[in-house]
Formats: C-alpha cells, structure tokens, sequence
C-alpha cells in the first residue's frame, strides 16, 4: 500500500542521480504552501505579503517567492 501511495502521491522519477516533480508533485507544494499560510493567518489574524513571506521561508525547508504567493 505505502508503494502505491508514494507512487501517486509524488509521482517522481529519478534522472542524473537527481530527484524531479512532475505536476502532482508541484500541486501537493503549492497544497502544503496553502495550508501553512491559512494556519499562519489563523494564528496570527493579519499579515502583510512581506510578514507571510518571511514566515514560510523561515519555517519551510525550500521556502517560497513572491510569485508563488500570488
């Protein structure tokens, strides 16, 4: 079972010793990058673009952009 979940989940595949997304990838970041963001705010109740851009990065290993933030 934890095969197939990983297999779905992340859907990676492996190319020169180095580790690539494919879309499901990208769209379960952007799903973690959303969930830390709506909790940041819940806590916190306000924050400007700068305040949540600095918390991500912080507390997130790969950290975000500006861009990704929307």
């Amino acid at each position: 079972m934890r095969a197939g979940l990983d297999s779905y989940f992340l859907s990676t595949y492996q190319r020169n010793s180095q580790w690539r997304c494919t879309w499901r990838c990208e769209d379960m970041r952007t799903t973690r990058l959303r969930e830390k963001i709506k909790k940041f705010l819940n806590e916190r109740g306000q924050a400007n673009t700068t305040e949540i851009l600095e918390h991500v990065n912080s507390t997130m290993r790969h950290g975000t952009t500006p861009q990704q933030l929307g």
